[in-house]
């Protein structure tokens, strides 16, 4: 029975050595793993505190100060892993290029991308604010200049007859002289029936006679000069910024 346990006991542990190797070797590289993560740990704890209190890093204030301390986070396990690079071996080198990755993305590029992209963003709202502007610049000077070529086609419409009706009264002598003018063409046109439209014509210059004489008595004051042609372009180069032609035309009418 006694000989049948040692068998027993003997042919298990010899059955079991493949195992019990495979995890003896387990536990050790994870001691050993665990060891290494606590040196390593520790050496760049003690290695960031020297890095803070040092009398560079102290000076510094505010959001530079914060900046410094990040990045020292960042830089000093690659200080740490590069010194000890024997002792830590591919383990080590794997850590260190972890944390030179690390330190290239957070402290190297990204804080200028952020800048990068800011500046890029307020210079497209400048920008795009300076074309706004100057786009509604423009489309309020192409409004405004249609709005006065309208202004001036109306005092046109409105003078050109009134000019030519006192170019008429100044030929016919007078108003009579206009009316007579008209009654002995229509006379003739009756007898000789030279067009159709005569009586129409002398309708519609006795109409412009009267307005013009209206015109003349409503602007005794000078309310309705504003609106003569000249005027309006006048106020329209004025507007546009001629101060040269607009001083020259003053001058002209002070001197009348």
């Amino acid at each position: 029975m006694h000989l049948f346990t040692a068998l027993c006991v003997i042919g298990g542990w010899t059955t079991t050595t493949p195992y019990r190797a495979v995890a003896w070797t387990f536990v050790c590289e994870v001691w050993r793993v665990l060891c290494l993560n606590c040196s390593m740990a520790a050496e760049i704890v003690a290695k960031y505190q020297e890095v803070v209190q040092d009398q560079t890093i102290q000076q510094i204030r505010g959001w530079a100060y914060v900046g410094a301390l990040g990045g020292a986070a960042l830089s000093v396990p690659t200080l740490v892993l590069s010194a000890n690079e024997e002792r830590y071996g591919r383990y080590g080198r794997m850590h260190c290029a972890r944390w030179n990755a690390w330190r290239e993305t957070l402290y190297e590029y990204l804080p200028d991308l952020i800048a990068d992209t800011w500046c890029s963003a307020k210079l497209y709202c400048c920008a795009w604010k300076e074309a706004t502007g100057a786009t509604l610049r423009r489309v309020y000077a192409a409004l405004r200049a249609t709005g006065w070529f309208g202004m001036l086609l109306l005092s046109l419409f409105l003078h050109v007859p009134m000019m030519l009706y006192d170019v008429l009264e100044y030929l016919c002598c007078g108003g009579m002289g206009v009316a007579v003018t008209l009654g002995v063409l229509n006379l003739l046109n009756l007898l000789f029936e030279w067009c159709c439209y005569g009586m129409h014509f002398s309708i519609g210059v006795l109409v412009v006679g009267v307005l013009t004489h209206a015109w003349r008595h409503g602007s005794v004051e000078g309310q309705l000069e504003g609106t003569a042609s000249r005027m309006v372009l006048r106020n329209a180069l004025v507007v546009s910024g001629f101060p040269v032609r607009v001083t020259c035309w003053r001058e002209c009418s002070v001197g009348e």
